[in-house]
């Protein structure tokens, strides 16, 4: 029997990114008659399992579920875990905002819908524009780079180079494992014989800590150098310098999974359905021409 029960699983309620996804889930699952419940995991996968088996003793009719970064195999396959008991139970599963088609060893089969943006069209796009504007010395930083997100926003990146006939160059890449690791790796670019003109934050949130981490070294932004986002979340107009980035359509994203999910409980069939999301470009004021060489 139906119990109008949908399990929604996030990493994390206190970014600037996630409330909205579940905002949009909730409405959406609310003006077809269900209940959200929510699962907030906190980087916890055995809070993540906990919430999953009490779900499916609850016998709900369906999850979201956004896995947790990671760059080591174990955490992709606990995310993998969590999804396949569910699976067993006979319980959908719709992935938002990431999926698991890639893992630290490469492609992976994905048997479960997904909604994600145009993650790589956005990477490609930022780099784009950065590179129209004169730099050459691009560097990303990402908090997991086998994350789909991220990874296909790395190949955007990679992509814009190869056209532009730039080489890529991995000592400009730096993944980071938490917020306080960007600060050091900020510093070591910095350090580079051939140091970045510009750099790409893989999110908002981390494109906020590298302008702090400039602004306590005296570097002006967009002066000496360049630092762009990837969200567009409501403070990145509002920074110190406000933030160029590639705008996603979070609040479309997280009801277009709750529609989804809704039409596999009422017995829709098929082949898993993989949705992107379009994304643009939003110019702002922290990006310019790379400061001329003396």
């Amino acid at each position: 029997p139906r119990t109008n029960l949908i399990g929604l699983i996030i990493p994390s309620v206190a970014d600037a990114f996630h409330p909205i996804l579940a905002k949009a889930v909730e409405d959406t699952a609310h003006a077809h008659g269900f209940t959200v419940a929510l699962a907030n995991m906190e980087g916890n996968f055995a809070k993540a399992e906990k919430y999953g088996e009490r779900l499916i003793k609850q016998g709900a009719d369906g999850v979201i579920f956004t896995p947790v970064l990671g760059d080591i195999e174990e955490i992709y396959l606990k995310n993998r875990h969590v999804a396949e008991r569910f699976t067993e139970a006979g319980i959908p599963v719709v992935f938002l905002d990431r999926h698991l088609g890639i893992s630290p060893r490469g492609p992976m089969p994905t048997p479960w819908d997904f909604v994600t943006s145009e993650n790589k069209e956005g990477g490609y796009q930022m780099t784009r524009h950065l590179i129209d504007l004169g730099h050459r010395r691009i560097a990303f930083i990402g908090s997991s780079l086998t994350c789909s997100s991220v990874f296909e926003r790395l190949a955007g990146y990679r992509q814009a180079l190869d056209e532009a006939g730039l080489t890529y160059d991995e000592e400009l890449i730096r993944p980071v494992a938490r917020g306080r690791d960007i600060d050091p790796s900020v510093e070591e670019l910095l350090h580079l014989d051939g140091p970045p003109t510009a750099i790409f934050a893989h999110c908002d949130v981390s494109a906020r800590v590298v302008l702090e981490s400039l602004a306590r070294r005296g570097i002006d932004v967009p002066g000496e150098i360049s630092v762009v986002g990837f969200d567009d979340v409501d403070y990145a107009a509002h920074l110190r310098v406000p933030l160029t980035t590639v705008h996603q359509q979070l609040a479309k994203m997280g009801a277009t999974a709750a529609e989804i999910l809704i039409d596999r409980i009422s017995g829709a069939e098929g082949p898993p359905r993989h949705i992107r999301l379009p994304v643009r470009l939003v110019r702002r004021k922290s990006c310019a021409p790379p400061p001329r060489k003396k």
